[in-house]
């Protein structure tokens, strides 16, 4: 009772200080939109911001307190479609405030785009942690416990997938299906969905002494997940004492996953030479290293010179990057620089022309916080060919020495070794006059550019707030600050929403500067 009077008071707080002008629910449209695609509703986007606050989604309390929930929710629902596999924790932690809210269509709404929101097993028990760190941990009503229990039973006609989802779930997460399943009081609506939410709450005996259906099309599928649970179990039971040529067989030929195996398993390179035919790119990329430990005859160089299966699976060009920067042999280092020119091709193209300033110095080469072997050279490797293959051919990468602006000529091939040697990126001009000159020239140009994208090591403050002040209107013309080392003190014209302060880089930063620039 006391948490209900709370959020009333909270509710109420919010109605009173908002002011509900068409301009001010216009700036809230667009600073949802802002948060659903970069994580954020202010002008600072950062690249490893993972967790949010009720203090990162005022824009959503707003609109509800106007009667506008619904609405927010089928924003949602469209921008997760266009987000596809990218980085999706926003449109969840957006999801997540509406179902906690205290109108009843705002909570209806999003209740029922559970299921297209958070279509996978992970996305599930992502969302029930946002749930209870919005409403911090007091409990599940009625309308979340059935809405849960329906997002189980939406898979009653392809439960082979979702008992693969629920036990592809590492070890170190907050919430596990066990918890959700007790606390949703799940209630299957088929004979496979109550097989699975048994294995899931009680165990491989429980769920194996329940009776199989009786046609003979459904006992066939039965046997299978009975199978697969059994193999799930075994690996993950597995001690350094087994031997592990027992367990080969079964990892291959049920495609189990490295989070499915026991500590021991993910030790053995026997196991891996099996894991890294069939495991996600993505995971490949990730135990790169492992790749050049295995055993030479592996196909798996192959599987990163494929382009169908680079190009369908979506692999982010940038974690191609890393994992060459941390490879150590010359032939995964080739396979790998030929990948990331397959997987540029898989960020979605723009016709937006931009003009990129590369304006580091001397600190080109250092090594980025968090990235390993990746220096700032590396970032703006992978940062400028992408503009150059993806956004307007007319699109520029400039830097300066003096006031001689130099254009970058970015090869078909070869780009991280072009850039690797190009010595004129440590020269840079230290008058930032000549930064703000040549943003006002993109923008006034008789073919002006649509984007102005400065890439810095780390931004100087002075210059990011004069640059706030002399472009307060930039109309459709939009301006990107990078500094490739996070700052805490972002832009403070967070009210315009031409311009955009990204701190840090990661594998969705390109991507979301991209969005930002379509207006999206």
């Amino acid at each position: 009772m006391d948490h209900l009077k709370r959020s009333m008071a909270i509710e109420v707080s919010l109605e009173h200080n908002t002011e509900t002008t068409k301009e001010d629910r216009d700036a809230d449209k667009w600073r949802l939109q802002r948060f659903l695609i970069l994580g954020t509703e202010s002008g600072a986007y950062k690249a490893d911001k993972k967790e949010f606050a009720r203090k990162d989604v005022q824009c959503i309390h707003r609109l509800i307190s106007q009667g506008r929930g619904p609405e927010i929710v089928e924003t949602i629902c469209q921008t997760n479609k266009l987000r596809g596999k990218g980085h999706r924790q926003p449109v969840l932690y957006a999801l997540a405030t509406c179902t906690r809210s205290e109108d009843p269509d705002t909570k209806e709404a999003a209740y029922g785009a559970l299921q297209e929101v958070c279509p996978q097993p992970k996305d599930l028990l992502k969302f029930v942690k946002y749930c209870e760190a919005v409403s911090q941990g007091t409990g599940w009503g009625r309308a979340q416990r059935r809405a849960i229990s329906n997002w189980y039973n939406s898979f009653k006609d392809r439960p082979k997938i979702l008992a693969k989802g629920v036990t592809k779930i590492p070890n170190n997460t907050e919430w596990t299906h066990r918890d959700v399943c007790r606390l949703a009081h799940v209630k299957p609506e088929s004979a496979f969905i109550m097989l699975i939410i048994r294995y899931i709450t009680k165990g491989l005996i429980a769920a194996k002494n329940l009776p199989s259906p009786v046609q003979s099309n459904d006992v066939q599928q039965w046997k299978d997940i009975i199978r697969y649970f059994e193999a799930v179990e075994e690996t993950k039971s597995f001690t350094g004492s087994m031997k592990v040529e027992d367990k080969l067989d079964i990892i291959r030929n049920h495609r189990l996953n490295p989070c499915q195996l026991s500590t021991a398993l993910n030790r053995s390179l026997d196991v891996w030479k099996v894991l890294l035919n069939h495991i996600p790119l993505g995971l490949v990329l990730k135990n790169i290293l492992k790749v050049e430990k295995v055993p030479i005859d592996t196909p798996c160089l192959d599987r990163l010179k494929n382009v169908d299966e680079l190009q369908n699976v979506n692999v982010n060009p940038f974690e191609v990057m890393v994992a060459m920067k941390e490879a150590k042999k010359e032939d995964t280092k080739n396979s790998l620089e030929k990948a990331f020119e397959i997987c540029v091709q898989n960020v979605t193209s723009t016709n937006k022309k931009y003009s990129v300033v590369i304006w580091v110095g001397e600190e080109i080469d250092s090594d980025l916080e968090g990235k390993k072997t990746v220096t700032a050279r590396d970032v703006i490797a992978a940062f400028a060919y992408t503009i150059a293959k993806r956004a307007h051919p007319d699109s520029e990468i400039v830097t300066y020495s003096g006031e001689e602006k130099q254009k970058l000529l970015i090869p078909n091939t070869g780009v991280l070794k072009y850039i690797s040697e190009e010595e004129t990126l440590s020269d840079m001009n230290s008058d930032y006059k000549q930064l703000v000159h040549h943003v006002e020239k993109s923008k006034k140009s008789d073919v002006p550019f649509d984007a102005v994208v400065i890439v810095m090591y780390a931004q100087d403050e002075d210059f990011k707030r004069r640059l706030s002040t002399v472009f307060s209107d930039t109309g459709d013309f939009r301006v990107v600050l990078i500094s490739l080392v996070p700052s805490d003190v972002p832009m403070k014209d967070h009210r315009n929403p031409y311009m955009l302060d990204v701190l840090g880089f990661g594998a969705n930063t390109t991507e979301a500067i991209m969005r930002f620039v379509e207006g999206k």
